[in-house]
């Protein structure tokens, strides 16, 4: 009885879960550029104001860090809801607990979108104007978005609310990053990530958003 129980419950949860929009929980280890990103972006694909469907968080931590943050804010709740789907986000940079971060989300999180890029996220946001395979620095990725976007990004445009529209109003595509990404990272999935440069997984967790607006 205890496990039919069980079985019914799940049943039910799993029922909920389709009638419920998701609650995307979005840990970020970037102060502006990548909340900002994420909060358009999630309007732009929703239609709505995204604290309707988000919940963005930044610090300023390394990676593995950043997941620890993520536990000590899951204690602060009552419950945990049932609807919600975890977005990691961060850069290799120059952290050293990259790799380690990567699977410690996996492990504690199993289901999450750990949306890593190595070297920056700066790659992810080229990546909506053209394919990029070549090993860049960050500096560099700024300088090319400077020229796609018209003003200086570094000191006018990595902080601003608006980055997501700005990249789109200048013939960036959300499509086109998509299918970038895509293509960036055929045979790199047995590459450790923090020696594969360029490389990103922020489409996946991306295409996960988009798929769920598909749904509602």
């Amino acid at each position: 009885m205890g496990a039919d129980k069980r079985q019914g419950r799940q049943r039910r949860n799993e029922n909920i879960k389709k009638l419920l929009p998701t609650k995307w929980i979005i840990f970020c280890n970037g102060e502006k550029t990548e909340p900002n990103y994420f909060n358009k972006l999630i309007e732009y694909l929703y239609k709505q104001q995204s604290t309707q469907i988000a919940n963005i968080k930044y610090f300023n931590e390394s990676p593995s860090n950043l997941i620890s943050r993520f536990e000590s804010y899951r204690q602060t709740l009552n419950t945990i809801p049932i609807n919600e789907k975890i977005i990691f986000v961060f850069d290799k940079d120059n952290f050293d607990d990259f790799d380690n971060a990567i699977k410690l989300a996996n492990r504690k999180y199993p289901g999450c979108f750990v949306a890593w890029s190595n070297i920056c996220f700066e790659l992810w946001l080229c990546l909506h104007f053209e394919l990029y395979t070549s090993t860049l620095t960050s500096a560099v990725y700024n300088s090319k978005l400077t020229t796609k976007l018209g003003e200086n990004y570094e000191r006018k445009l990595k902080n601003n609310e608006r980055l997501f529209n700005l990249i789109i109003e200048n013939d960036g595509s959300l499509e086109i990053a998509l299918k970038n990404a895509k293509k960036l990272m055929e045979n790199k999935n047995t590459i450790i990530p923090s020696k594969s440069n360029p490389a990103t997984t922020v489409h996946i967790a991306v295409s996960a958003i988009l798929d769920e607006t598909k749904n509602t």
